[in-house]
């Protein structure tokens, strides 16, 4: 975790590397490092919203394919958003079962739009992300990339989170 006044104090390579770590775009990525510095949190996550709604469809793919196929986070990385990956998918990689089904619904997804299957899968079960690809499988491809853009920027602002420390709240005097 990092502070935001010592994002601000960063090269801005170190800052890009980041945020990359967040979203994986290099657009993004350069653009919340030129925002700085921010005054807050909330500052910061405006800032994100507001570039990631505004980059191509290019710079969306990039990101997508920086995250491992949903069941296949187990793969072994020590990089921090490979381990926030793992985190992520959690409870789907472990059923095995679940993760084979995953496999095969993740080859026809890409089969059918060409990019891999993303979504935020922080509390969901096998289930549950069963569920989501076939119901997304149904989409036109102008419906599902802007799903899967909404995917991305869910896991971008959890990540942000992830990486920022909250700001402190002095105690109030007298108070335990």
């Amino acid at each position: 975790m990092i502070t935001l006044a010592a994002f601000d104090e960063l090269s801005r390579n170190r800052a890009v590397e980041l945020m990359q770590e967040c979203c994986a775009s290099s657009e993004w990525a350069e653009r919340m490092a030129r925002g700085r510095p921010y005054s807050s949190l909330d500052a910061l996550h405006q800032q994100s919203d507001d570039t990631w709604w505004h980059l191509r469809r290019d710079d969306w793919l990039e990101a997508f394919r920086a995250h491992p196929k949903l069941g296949e986070a187990s793969r072994k990385s020590a990089s921090r958003s490979a381990n926030w990956s793992r985190g992520e998918q959690a409870t789907i990689v472990a059923d095995v079962s679940a993760a084979e089904e995953l496999q095969r619904l993740n080859a026809e997804y890409e089969a059918r739009f060409g990019w891999q299957f993303i979504l935020c899968a922080t509390g969901k079960n096998a289930a549950d992300v069963r569920a989501a690809v076939k119901r997304r499988l149904e989409n036109d491809e102008a419906a599902e990339l802007r799903e899967a853009a909404e995917e991305q920027h869910r896991i971008t602002r959890l990540r942000l989170d992830k990486l920022f420390e909250p700001p402190t709240v002095a105690p109030i005097a007298g108070s335990r």
